[in-house]
């Protein structure tokens, strides 16, 4: 099942494994060549149900070559084929096994409940276009060209029409200065790209030019059970450039501001391996000159596809956690500010989205717990269909620091939010 009757090709960037480990701290192989494989999420999953279709050419590229040309025979959302032994068998991609890789291997039944929920909706012709989606090549006419790469050059680039979107080579920086042609080149290739068949039909020529250069060995493959190997099977903890213990702006023991709690979640979450989101309006903050928007894994668009109304509202909630474009943790800091509207952008995500069981966290100082617990069981929220106080658990700004100060720093990445569940007390007061 697919969103477009005719598949259009695309020129795709990708991050090679060992460049992502260095950059991200993790081991990461997608596109896996060796199988013709490739896993999308996020918004990209939404640009890859728009586009993709049996017979699409990708053409994947790192800095400026191309290194593989997959042609799609299949694709669906992971989901499904998580649930599926015999693909599970056939294919190694970490969509398919997240418990073989970090930041995925906390994978359990309430994730395999959902996976079940997305097949049984795509069986009945609903696509959930926001979850992760396997693409798989054909290997009879796909492509592996990485011992001899197609350089994407000045003169290549030039011939492709890019649905009338050609790169540009007059760009200049914010000082002025032109750039180079790479960085011409770096700076329009870096989204995926769509191509018209000409553009496909001359990329895969070339590619096949190519392909017939290289040795029998480096051909394209046939044998898609491939066994790849992780190389940090055997670290125990990924190497962090910044625990929260070691460097945090924050004074474990000194007064706290709703900015350094806010720091502090948003750094919990990615130390944690979840993606992050901050309160749209408060992405430019800053505590003691580290920058929200330099923590890693924060995501610039909120991947939940509602009312765009509903959805702004929802943007404005302080700290949410994202666990594949899922939300596992909402977050409310009262510190001075008024109780009720944190509640009502609360209440606002849990009728939006019914059928998740999002846990709330409403974090205040000690001296605000009274007020928290009074606000939270008024007639407005606690006699709704999902009354608030069922789901909402007070955090102190105390108990939340000493958690985290507490917690040895090479322990952080094996933590779940559940955690947060022994560092809280429920709302609930009936």
């Amino acid at each position: 099942m697919a969103l477009i009757e005719n598949g259009r090709d695309l020129l795709y960037r990708y991050i090679t494994p060992e460049k992502f480990k260095k950059r991200y701290g993790v081991f990461h192989p997608d596109p896996m060549i060796e199988e013709f494989t490739y896993g999308e999420g996020s918004h990209f999953s939404q640009f890859v149900w728009n586009n993709v279709n049996v017979g699409s050419r990708i053409f994947f590229h790192t800095e400026r070559c191309i290194t593989t040309m997959y042609y799609i025979k299949d694709f669906a959302p992971a989901a499904i084929w998580r649930l599926d032994e015999d693909m599970r068998a056939k294919y190694q991609n970490h969509h398919l096994h997240p418990e073989n890789y970090p930041g995925w291997s906390d994978y359990d039944s309430k994730d395999k409940q959902f996976d079940i929920e997305v097949k049984d909706a795509y069986e009945s012709g609903t696509i959930y276009v926001s979850v992760d989606v396997l693409l798989i090549g054909d290997p009879e006419r796909s492509f592996d060209i990485r011992k001899d790469p197609l350089v994407l050059d000045r003169d290549l680039l030039s011939k492709l029409e890019m649905q009338g979107k050609p790169v540009k080579w007059n760009i200049m920086n914010k000082n002025g200065k032109e750039l180079s042609e790479g960085q011409c080149i770096s700076a329009c290739l870096r989204s995926p790209r769509v191509l018209s068949k000409r553009d496909g039909d001359i990329l895969e020529k070339l590619v096949k030019d190519h392909a017939s250069r290289q040795t029998p060995t480096s051909s394209p493959v046939t044998n898609t059970n491939v066994e790849i190997k992780n190389p940090d099977n055997n670290v125990k903890v990924p190497k962090k450039d910044m625990t929260i213990k070691e460097k945090s702006p924050v004074d474990p023991k000194g007064p706290t501001t709703h900015d350094e709690i806010q720091w502090l979640l948003l750094k919990l979450g990615s130390d944690m391996g979840l993606d992050i989101w901050v309160a749209r309006n408060d992405r430019n903050k800053s505590v003691n000159g580290h920058k929200f928007t330099e923590i890693p894994r924060l995501k610039g668009e909120l991947p939940i596809y509602l009312d765009p109304e509903m959805v702004k509202k929802i943007e404005l909630i302080d700290v949410l956690w994202l666990k594949r474009n899922a939300i596992v943790a909402a977050f409310e800091i009262e510190s001075t500010t008024s109780i009720y509207s944190g509640l009502l952008r609360m209440s606002d995500l849990t009728h939006a989205l019914p059928n998740l069981q999002i846990p709330l966290y409403l974090v205040a100082p000690e001296e605000r717990r009274e007020r928290v617990m009074i606000e939270v069981n008024r007639p407005a929220f606690s006699q709704a269909s999902s009354p608030l106080s069922e789901i909402c658990r007070y955090i102190s700004f105390t108990t939340l620091k000493q958690g985290i100060y507490q917690t040895d720093p090479e322990m952080l990445p094996y933590l779940k939010p559940r955690i947060l569940k022994h560092w809280s007390e429920s709302c609930d007061q009936r």
